[in-house]
């Protein structure tokens, strides 16, 4: 296991990025350097992005940039990890979430992510074990947050960190043809090679959210004869089909805003309803539709007018009275 050691300056920029998207989600990356058993991020990188409530995806140019700005230099320190953010959902690690890290992980166990909740204030940084996929919250004791004047690695985490068994612990012992590592600061973990899965992963990540995530409810309104206006004692059908959102549906279905219909939908997509027009004039026919998230409605006007007779004038019984000349 290993401690992370994060700079005041780099939780400052997340909580600001996120703070000031608090209805849409924000993603981005942190860089800094592993230093012995401590991780340090001492930065954070991000772009332009295109997000809304239920995704965040920074837009191919932005990707391009952050990579470009690294490899030459202009962004110091490597990709150690990243970060986004969850809209009132709290601090946990999806299963999406879990796919884009174990990526990240492919080269180095040493990457965490940060998930930061900014409207219950939470934030948590999270690992995944490499055997069992498993999210590990890293418990406060890992983490520290250093000031600008202030050393990056507290004196505590001089102490190697508790065993956690995150990753499997090292033999305890060689073949004696095995030769010694080199101890962990000296290692040279290919962070060149982490960064560019990194900033792949993150352009998965956009398009996995927008696929896996939740959608808000909706409905196509079908309806038929196929006009809008009707005879007086006609029948018109209607359907909706549903999509997005999370059953049960609940939904309703309404003739000038008094309620007709009240469906409960737990095992299917689709809402029917018959009107027949008992009145002339214009009549407002609304469905909606709303799950535990969300609400959808719409409402259709029809114009319904009378039958046309051509009335035949009989001639009084016993008239002699011709039908035509």
């Amino acid at each position: 296991m290993f401690y992370v050691s994060i700079s005041s300056s780099a939780i400052e920029k997340i909580k600001e990025h996120a703070g000031k998207n608090p209805d849409k989600e924000v993603i981005g990356l942190l860089t800094g350097r592993m230093d012995g058993n401590t991780l340090i991020i001492e930065d954070t990188v991000t772009g332009e992005i295109v997000s809304e409530k239920t995704k965040a995806i920074l837009t191919p140019e932005t990707i391009a940039k952050i990579a470009d700005e690294i490899l030459s230099g202009k962004i110091k320190g490597n990709i150690i990890g990243w970060y986004h953010s969850h809209l009132g959902f709290g601090v946990f690690m999806s299963e999406i979430d879990i796919k884009t890290q174990m990526k990240m992980q492919q080269f180095s166990p040493y990457i965490v992510a940060l998930i930061i909740d900014p409207t219950k204030n939470e934030i948590g940084f999270f690992t995944v074990d490499a055997n069992t996929r498993s999210p590990i919250m890293l418990t406060e004791d890992l983490i520290h947050v250093y000031a600008p004047e202030e050393e990056p690695i507290p004196p505590r985490f001089m102490q190697p960190p508790p065993p956690q068994f995150f990753y499997p612990p090292p033999a305890t012992t060689k073949p004696p043809t095995e030769k010694a590592k080199p101890p962990l600061k000296h290692r040279k973990t290919p962070y060149i090679a982490i960064t560019l899965t990194a900033i792949i992963c993150l352009a998965i990540l956009g398009a996995y959210i927008y696929i896996f995530r939740y959608t808000p409810v909706k409905a196509d309104l079908d309806f038929y004869p196929y006009t809008n206006r009707v005879f007086y004692g006609e029948t018109i059908r209607f359907n909706a089909n549903i999509s997005g959102g999370q059953p049960p549906y609940n939904c309703t279905w309404y003739v000038d805003g008094k309620l007709k219909v009240s469906q409960k939908i737990v095992n299917g997509t689709s809402s029917s309803f018959n009107y027949t027009a008992d009145m002339l004039g214009t009549v407002k026919i609304s469905f909606n539709v709303t799950d535990n998230k969300t609400e959808w409605s719409k409402t259709i006007c029809f114009t319904i007018i009378s039958n046309t007779f051509i009335e035949v004038l009989q001639p009084e019984e016993g008239s002699q009275q011709p039908w035509g000349e």
